[in-house]
């Protein structure tokens, strides 16, 4: 896929895209596209664990079910924020998650901007275009 929409000719990025094929191919009528929702769920892990079957059989074994990562998640070219599993380990460290009181959320909030400047960081490119109307072009 493009990255930029605008500019398709221009750098690419990958989806990762998976197909569950209809049981009843000769009854097939069409493909049902997939789209778990939620921020960053997985599609392709999604019909891999069984919704595939689930789907199919929902839809009486008429229709392929295709699904897919959205752009910037899982197995799709995915946002990066760190440059290591070493690297996010140590920046993580001693951090215990959701403050209590004051001073914690000051402490939060200076984490999770210096977090936000890490994927800014790496990722760039990509954040400018994780919006809606990407998604759906894809």
């Amino acid at each position: 896929m493009p990255l930029d929409w605008a500019h398709p000719r221009g750098r690419k990025i990958t989806l990762a895209v998976i197909r569950y094929l209809a049981s009843r191919p000769r009854k097939r009528i069409g493909s049902l596209f997939f789209n778990p929702g939620g921020t960053g769920n997985s599609g392709v892990d999604f019909v891999r664990a069984g919704g595939g079957a689930l789907l199919n059989a929902y839809g009486q074994g008429r229709f392929n079910v295709v699904s897919w990562d959205i752009r910037g998640t899982t197995a799709s070219t995915h946002v990066r924020c760190f440059t290591s599993k070493h690297s996010q380990a140590r920046f993580w460290d001693g951090f215990s998650g959701l403050p209590a009181g004051p001073a914690a959320s000051r402490r939060y909030m200076h984490k999770v901007e210096a977090y936000a400047r890490r994927c800014g960081e790496l990722s760039g490119n990509l954040l400018r275009h994780l919006s809606s109307a990407d998604m759906t072009r894809d």
